[in-house]
């Protein structure tokens, strides 16, 4: 019964993609209620470049930590930005680490720990570690952000139907679905601090 039931919702919502590609207001059904979120305003371009405002953002935000908070040394790159972002009490931080192995995973929370950006408005649990990009994106459409940053072009193409405004960090992908224009070219975690 559940698999029709999820069928049916997928269905429901093609339909309605179909017929308002455009709409700006996200529509999703979570354990039988309804929930209406805004998307962050954007201009009638599908990619936009400049810098996002903290005062615009709410909500979960998530944030992917490989070539945006980490180098390839799995170090920490801008720990201010990251400070500053995760400061703002109007929104609930996560940070999603991709990698490989237990002894990156100990890397990633060392560095984090040596920076000391734990805080209470950015506790330890909201570190999270993957190793796939399809668990990247289950994450954050799991915690149900209004805000993804990322630098991977396909997250970029998968997420924007389903979170209301992406951060991408470097050239915005080509080939984004039809009516979408919630993605936002950055080129650092600082654009949106």
């Amino acid at each position: 019964m559940g698999c029709f039931l999820g069928l049916y919702y997928q269905l429901k919502y093609f339909l309605l993609y179909l017929i308002s590609p455009t709409s700006t207001e996200v529509t999703r059904d979570v354990s039988d209620t309804h929930q209406h979120d805004t998307q962050l305003p954007t201009e009638t371009q599908p990619v936009q470049t400049h810098q996002m405002s903290q005062s615009r953002l709410q909500g979960v935000t998530t944030v992917r930590a490989n070539n945006i908070l980490l180098n390839s040394s799995l170090e920490l790159t801008d720990v201010a930005s990251l400070r500053s972002l995760a400061g703002n009490r109007a929104i609930t931080l996560y940070v999603i680490a991709r990698v490989q192995s237990d002894a990156e995973q100990d890397r990633v929370r060392a560095a984090f720990n040596d920076a000391d950006v734990f805080s209470a408005s950015f506790p330890y649990l909201h570190l999270l570690f993957c190793e796939t990009p399809d668990a990247e994106k289950s994450m954050a459409r799991a915690l149900d952000s209004q805000l993804h940053v990322t630098d991977d072009a396909a997250i970029t193409k998968d997420l924007c139907r389903f979170v209301p405004a992406i951060a991408h960090k470097g050239s915005v992908p080509h080939g984004l679905p039809h009516g979408r224009n919630n993605v936002h070219k950055i080129h650092s975690i600082a654009d949106l601090v």
